[in-house]
C-alpha cells in the first residue's frame, strides 16, 4: 500500500499525521509530517521515501511551500540512482 501511495504523490506530502503508515518508521510519533517521494533523474516511479516528522503541528502544513523539500528529494533520488546504476565495464 505504501508503494502505491508513494507512486501517486506528485510532490511532497506535508500535513498532519492522519494515520500515515510511514510515520511509524520514526522513533517517536510526530504531530506533522513531510513525506518526500525519491525518484532518479530518469525514473518516473519512486525508488524510496524520505520521511520527516516534527513535534510542532505547524512545522509541516499543507499550505507551506515545498520547493526546498522537492530539491532535497531530487538530490537524494539522484544520489541513490547513481548507487543503483550498473558499474561501467573496464576497458
Amino acid at each position: 500500500e505504501i508503494r502505491r501511495y508513494t507512486a501517486e504523490l506528485p510532490r511532497p506530502y506535508c500535513g498532519p499525521l492522519k494515520g500515515q503508515e510511514a510515520a511509524a518508521w520514526l522513533a517517536s510519533e510526530p504531530t506533522s509530517l513531510a513525506i518526500l517521494p525519491l525518484r532518479t533523474l530518469t525514473g518516473k516511479d519512486p525508488i524510496g521515501l524520505l520521511v520527516l516528522g516534527a513535534d510542532d503541528p505547524k512545522r509541516f502544513t499543507p499550505d507551506i511551500g515545498t520547493a526546498f523539500l522537492e530539491l532535497i528529494a531530487s538530490l537524494a533520488g539522484a544520489a541513490l540512482g547513481r548507487l543503483a546504476a550498473p558499474a561501467p565495464e573496464a576497458a
